[in-house]
């Protein structure tokens, strides 16, 4: 038997307001690891796939948009965390305030795309090569000149 803990901040957050087509619920086949007598660092620290971020924070989400984008979320979801300061915070806000940066990494790529966020290396050099390769107009002048 598996069993899913949920953080005592978790029940006092609103549903999200954006649409999904599946909630953390319709998830079935995405079993949670058995996190009991873990810190919540630790049991973040064990989490494996992006499934089991969005089960462990009860984001609802489309399975759609995390098959395509789930490397790109994760990747934004670090950035955002390595920028974020939960010191002197509890372990409810920190929680809280997780959940907020999944949310706001995951509406990234629900809003946008891979190639306009620019989140791997392979994005942001194709970008600098196309913008090597752009020739401004007003510098070009005729040769007979």
């Amino acid at each position: 038997m598996t069993c899913l803990l949920i953080h005592p901040a978790a029940l006092d957050i609103a549903a999200p307001s954006e649409p999904t087509t599946q909630t953390h619920d319709q998830q079935g086949d995405h079993a949670m690891k058995d996190l009991s007598g873990k810190t919540l660092l630790e049991q973040i620290e064990s989490l494996s796939s992006a499934e089991d971020f969005f089960l462990f924070f009860l984001m609802p989400f489309d399975q759609q948009v995390l098959n395509v984008n789930r490397l790109h979320i994760m990747k934004r979801m670090g950035q955002y965390l390595a920028k974020a300061d939960f010191e002197g915070m509890s372990d409810d806000d920190v929680f809280l305030e997780a959940r907020l940066v999944l949310k706001r990494a995951y509406m990234d790529f629900v809003e946008s795309t891979p190639l306009q966020e620019k989140v791997f290396k392979v994005f942001t050099d194709k970008q600098r090569e196309m913008d090597a390769k752009f020739v401004d107009i007003g510098s070009l002048s005729l040769a007979a000149e």
